[in-house]
């Protein structure tokens, strides 16, 4: 067991290379819910990868980088490890918006800290913009709160009901083709239902259906929507087309409409049909039929 007041405390018991910098993932917008698919999905590998690519030079001479990623909105965020600074910042180039790129090499550390991954939570009492901090300055802000029993994990996923379903294109890959949460896997697949995938930038969408096929598994929009994962077409030739030409990153998974798992192939395709009238998807969207 630890005991201590806050991050400072926490950092100063384990000897890290300093400057420790701490690095605090926003929690507004989308960025909650992505930040945290990232640690359960890619863990440590996927939180070093979030440190390694900065549009500034947020982390100039740090020797190490502790990651605290929100769980909720209310300024509370759990420990998501410790990172050996290895080299960088560099810098190396512009990116598509022409910002410049810098660099930072790092790795999970080994040091005893990160058996505390994904455990211990802190309270962010005096909350500010910059999220890229010197915690010999600020650690003391962040306050001990506990130490969760398990780690943090994809148990910790809530699934956020049917009609609250828009995910982009990076929470889609790691929700549904990271293996999925025990909520998210079995609430998909016990529905069939329409869906509506949209290009955010163009505006072009492609409305499909799931169903169960005589004689197979039903897995509902669950199996269906695993043929989409990592910008995949699923056979659709109109979107393979557009996704050709456009790229899937702007695209936003939707669902329309539920239906019970043991609905008729015919029921289902007929209100598909309804829903391809009235967006227009076959004139002016991505639906050949």
């Amino acid at each position: 067991m630890i005991q201590v007041e806050n991050l400072q405390d926490f950092a100063n018991g384990y000897n890290l290379t300093a400057p420790v910098f701490a690095h605090v993932f926003p929690r507004s917008g989308n960025s909650l819910s992505y930040y945290q698919d990232v640690l359960v999905f890619k863990g440590k590998d996927g939180m070093s990868t979030e440190n390694k690519y900065q549009n500034r030079n947020n982390f100039r001479n740090a020797g190490t980088i502790i990651n605290l990623l929100p769980l909720d909105r209310n300024e509370r965020y759990i420990f998501a490890g410790a990172y050996d600074v290895s080299s960088g910042p560099r810098e190396t180039g512009l990116n598509a918006n022409g910002d410049t790129v810098f660099i930072i090499e790092n790795t999970f550390s080994d040091n005893a800290i990160n058996k505390w991954f994904g455990r211990v939570t802190f309270k962010w009492s005096s909350p500010c913009r910059n999220r890229y901090l010197n915690i010999g300055n600020t650690g003391m802000g962040f306050q001990f709160i506990e130490i969760r029993e398990f780690p943090f994990g994809i148990s910790d996923v809530p699934f956020p009901g049917f009609y609250s379903f828009h995910l982009n294109r990076q929470q889609f890959d790691l929700r549904i083709g990271g293996g999925g949460a025990p909520t998210w896997k079995a609430a998909l697949s016990s529905v069939a239902g329409i869906y509506v995938i949209t290009d955010a930038s163009t505006g072009d969408s492609y409305v499909g259906s799931a169903y169960s096929s005589t004689g197979m598994q039903n897995q509902g929009l669950w199996g269906r929507w695993r043929g989409y994962v990592n910008g995949g077409h699923n056979g659709n030739a109109m979107l393979r087309s557009h996704i050709n030409a456009n790229g899937a990153d702007n695209l936003i998974y939707s669902i329309l409409h539920t239906m019970d798992s043991g609905s008729s192939k015919d029921d289902v395709i007929r209100l598909e049909s309804f829903y391809k009238k009235a967006f227009g998807t076959r004139v002016h969207g991505l639906n050949l039929n």
